[in-house]
């Protein structure tokens, strides 16, 4: 993943890699804190869509600083996003498969459905 992020660099601008650097740590943060156990990933290829879904899952479940008390929808689609420009450049260098990627994570707010709308903050 450091290999990944370190091409990366050649490509977006610094504040970018910056930003991505400092996203990551919820990703890391998704796999000590998991249930019932942290989740073991030793390489890249250990890596499944069932994983990336229950990150995605306990990005716009955990608690927050908001007024719900959640994350934002937005906030929790930045952050997927991070690990996903991360991961789709270890995709490009063969490291790992791109069909661990989830369809359609985070749909658009008008395909969500209007309890959801509300908390989306958008």
């Amino acid at each position: 993943m450091a290999a990944s992020l370190r091409q990366l660099t050649f490509t977006l601008a610094p504040n970018t890699i910056v930003w991505i650097f400092r996203t990551l740590q919820n990703w890391f943060s998704y796999l000590d804190t998991s249930a019932p156990a942290p989740i073991p990933i030793n390489r890249l290829e250990d890596i499944s869509q069932e994983i990336l879904e229950g990150y995605v899952s306990w990005l716009l479940t955990r608690t927050a600083k908001t007024k719900t008390g959640k994350a934002k929808y937005s906030t929790a689609r930045t952050a997927f996003s991070a690990l996903r420009t991360v991961l789709m450049q270890s995709a490009v260098e063969g490291k790992i498969s791109v069909g661990v990627f989830p369809k359609k994570p985070f749909p658009t707010t008008a395909a969500l459905p209007p309890s959801a709308r509300a908390s989306s903050g958008q």
